[in-house]
């Protein structure tokens, strides 16, 4: 037994001084290559490649940059005209958003921030400028089913800037995004809300009947956002602010605006930019319902009112 535990304790001892050489002769070996390494690269510089974890704009803009080169291109703009209830009328006042697209003063809005003007014939809108000063503006033409109208500011009217339209094929969900408008009035003018593209090509059914595919984003878009201009962080536009998902009964929803993709706008410019026909008349539509409180014999058009100096009017 005496001599088994000497003999343990002597494969022991081997073991250990074996270890203790193998362990003194990686760390001389790895001073000696260390040393060796080091006298190569005295004096030089080395360049490590960096790690890419995620994908990146080489030239993306911040929020900052983004809002300094678009704000001054976008509007505010008020449309007053007459709503009727029934046959009562009453005079009220719509406040929206656009984006100027040209030096000859046109701009680009949602057709709901101006059918107010369009519906009281008059087509004429107030535009508010990013330095402040009133102008007045008209309608020159819409596409109501597409919820896309243009107008244009009195000639002679300094244009402040102009912006850079993009390519709204190009998106992609987690791209990030900015708008620019006027949410709740006037007071909270040239307003930025940031966010990222939710999600592509929505197809909805706004409140006004319009379908069509649309951006959706979580950055903040409320009432009078709408016509307002969605940025990408090259400063390109890439949406027209349009709507907003709301809740229903005790249903909260946030973060669920959508935008009118800019290439839907960009086919129709051309056309939008030359005048439509107006006929000088403003009309209600009367109902079998209507038609009943209102003892009227039939369902029709009922004219309120002519246009001076119109065709209607010529007539």
């Amino acid at each position: 037994k005496k001599l088994k535990n000497k003999r343990g304790l002597k494969i022991f001892g081997t073991i250990a001084i074996a270890l203790t050489i193998a362990l003194s002769g990686g760390l001389i070996g790895g001073v000696v290559t260390y040393k060796t390494i080091t006298s190569n690269l005295e004096g030089k510089t080395v360049n490590l490649a960096p790690v890419n974890f995620t994908q990146s704009d080489e030239n993306a803009l911040s929020a900052q940059a983004v809002y300094q080169k678009v704000s001054p291109a976008v509007v505010t703009i008020s449309a007053k005209g007459t709503e009727y209830k029934g046959f009562f009328a009453q005079d009220v006042e719509g406040i929206g958003s656009g984006f100027i697209i040209n030096e000859d003063g046109y701009i680009l809005t949602n057709y709901h921030v101006v059918e107010l003007a369009i519906s009281n014939n008059t087509k004429d809108v107030t535009v508010i400028l990013s330095t402040g000063e009133e102008v007045a503006a008209k309608v020159v033409n819409y596409d109501q089913n597409r919820d896309i109208a243009m107008v244009k500011l009195v000639d002679g009217t300094k244009v402040p800037a102009v912006v850079e339209l993009g390519d709204s094929d190009g998106l992609y969900v987690g791209q990030e995004v900015v708008a620019i408008g006027t949410p709740l009035g006037k007071n909270f003018a040239q307003t930025l809300t940031k966010g990222i593209v939710s999600g592509v090509n929505r197809n909805l059914t706004t409140e006004g009947g319009n379908t069509g595919d649309y951006i959706q984003t979580d950055a903040a878009i409320n009432s009078g956002n709408s016509g307002g201009p969605l940025i990408n962080t090259k400063g390109e536009v890439i949406g027209i602010n349009t709507a907003k998902l709301s809740g229903q009964s005790e249903t909260t929803i946030e973060g669920m605006g959508f935008a009118i993709p800019i290439n839907d706008a960009k086919d129709r410019i051309e056309s939008l930019s030359k005048p439509i026909l107006n006929l000088g008349i403003t009309v209600r539509e009367v109902n079998s319902e209507l038609a009943k409180q209102n003892n009227l014999p039939k369902e029709g058009l009922w004219v309120v009112g002519v246009t001076e100096n119109s065709p209607a009017a010529k007539a």
